[in-house]
């Protein structure tokens, strides 16, 4: 289990990192031509993904023995 744990939060923060690099090209593009910034939907997809597996970690730990 908690080898899965830990390659779920790895790829996710992979993933993280290449989408985080686009937003920036896109906020530097926009700022550079300036036009509005783009909205910020990364930070809601974050959340949840946190909250989720804060919440699977609270239901291994508990259902685990010991």
């Amino acid at each position: 289990m908690a080898a899965a744990v830990v390659v779920v939060l790895v790829l996710f923060a992979g993933l993280m990192c290449a989408l985080s690099y686009l937003r920036w090209a896109r906020v530097e593009r926009a700022m550079r031509e300036r036009a509005p910034l783009p909205s910020f939907g990364l930070g809601l997809w974050v959340t949840v993904a946190v909250v989720l597996v804060a919440v699977l970690l609270a239901v291994a730990l508990a259902a685990s023995p010991g």
